[in-house]
């Protein structure tokens, strides 16, 4: 669900989404317009407007949607069809684009081709457009025999940082670390 709220707390709106299954949001930001981006996963199938995404019943997908200032659906994207996906954090940068993270299993094209993750989870970083949704850019945030998941996101003029966890061997970007336990944090930083 998605809450509105004024300055005392008090509840203007409320919209709904999803079905019997499992639907989680899980970021939520807004621009200088009022827009409001919701970022999340799901299971079963989900409609947003007059998009209806299905991630089927043993499959987590993720789910980015924008709605304007009146609640109206503006676009919305899926991610993950054919496998595990989530998004975890959701931001508008200095550029006025929506920066999604999250994580994801197998391969997905986020629209600017396909990234694999090599059968494992993968952190990722995406960026699309705020007005129609249009892509951007994204890449992984580790490669290697291990899995990562990115859960948050923050820019800068000239970069992208994103923390998260991992386990077993990952590449962040300057080369393979090993996880000492089960599951280690890392914050990893990229150049824009």
């Amino acid at each position: 669900f998605l809450a509105s709220y004024d300055a005392n707390g008090v509840l203007r709106s409320v919209r709904l989404f999803g079905d019997g299954d499992d639907q989680s949001g899980l970021a939520v930001a807004t621009d200088g317009s009022g827009n409001v981006y919701v970022g999340g996963r799901f299971t079963g199938t989900i409609t947003f407007g007059t998009s209806t995404f299905d991630a089927g019943i043993f499959s987590d997908d993720g789910f980015l949607v924008s709605l304007d200032p009146s609640g109206a659906v503006r676009w919305s994207r899926q991610f993950g069809p054919g496998g595990d996906g989530s998004i975890e954090d959701v931001l508008i940068d200095l550029a006025g684009r929506v920066v999604a993270t999250g994580w994801f299993g197998g391969d997905f094209d986020f629209g600017g081709g396909v990234l694999t993750t090599g059968g494992s989870w993968a952190g990722f970083v995406a960026r699309y457009g705020a007005a129609l949704g249009d892509y951007d850019s994204a890449w992984l945030t580790c490669t290697g025999t291990g899995w990562c998941r990115a859960t948050a996101v923050a820019v800068a003029a000239t970069s992208v940082s994103v923390v998260g966890s991992f386990r077993d061997t990952v590449d962040l970007g300057s080369g393979p670390v090993t996880s000492l336990g089960a599951e280690d944090g890392y914050v990893a930083g990229f150049a824009d």
